[in-house]
């Protein structure tokens, strides 16, 4: 669970930067549940953001 105080919320692109992966591959990790975005912002297009500690700790996971 990210903590409120000090987590900030990171987009796709800074996401997949932190993983070394592209945009696609972390869209295709949140359809696996690997990752779990903070939310969506609204619209049909609408895009993802994560908290950083959630995306670090993948990475850290994956190294």
């Amino acid at each position: 669970m990210p903590n409120m105080d000090t987590d900030t919320e990171v987009t796709a692109a800074e996401a997949a930067a932190i993983l070394g992966k592209d945009r696609r591959q972390v869209t295709r990790l949140v359809k696996r549940g690997t990752l779990t975005p903070s939310r969506k912002l609204p619209g049909y297009t609408g895009a993802y953001l994560f908290w950083r500690s959630d995306v670090t700790a993948i990475s850290e996971r994956a190294s």
